[in-house]
């Protein structure tokens, strides 16, 4: 378990600081209003970099974090509804190192969520671009 535990923990220190590093240009992206005309294509050209090259691979490499340890995942989550809920008190011992795996799992989840909500914003905000390049 402790190899496990120090590959995940290394794998989701590269994710936050790729995350960290990309955060600002991802955060300005989501930011772009429809502008002047000539401006407008540049603007979806920017937003659709930033899409395809920061937040889509960060996305796919938390889906793969989460997949990859799904069976020891749900084994602990299964282990701890057998404590609370089945009267095996004298049997679970507490172990850090898979509380500390369970953390970093659930980190990896919000960061999945947050990375998909940042997606649709990103489509959204070229959504408006296209639109109102277009002429009604």
């Amino acid at each position: 378990m402790d190899a496990i535990l120090n590959s995940v923990a290394l794998l989701f220190t590269a994710f936050t600081v790729l995350y960290s590093l990309w955060y600002s240009e991802i955060n300005g992206a989501k930011e772009l209003k429809p502008g002047l005309h000539e401006e407008n294509d540049d603007r979806i050209e920017q937003i659709k970099i930033i899409l395809y090259t920061k937040v889509i691979p960060l996305l796919v490499f938390s889906i793969l974090m989460l997949a990859i340890h799904f069976n020891t995942t749900y084994r602990s989550i299964s282990n701890i509804h057998d404590y609370w809920f089945g009267n095996y008190y004298e049997y679970y011992t507490y172990d850090p190192i898979m509380a500390t795996f369970m953390i970093i799992q659930l980190l990896f989840f919000l960061g999945f969520i947050r990375l998909l909500v940042t997606s649709f914003q990103l489509y959204s905000a070229k959504k408006n671009i296209i639109k109102e390049k277009t002429p009604q």
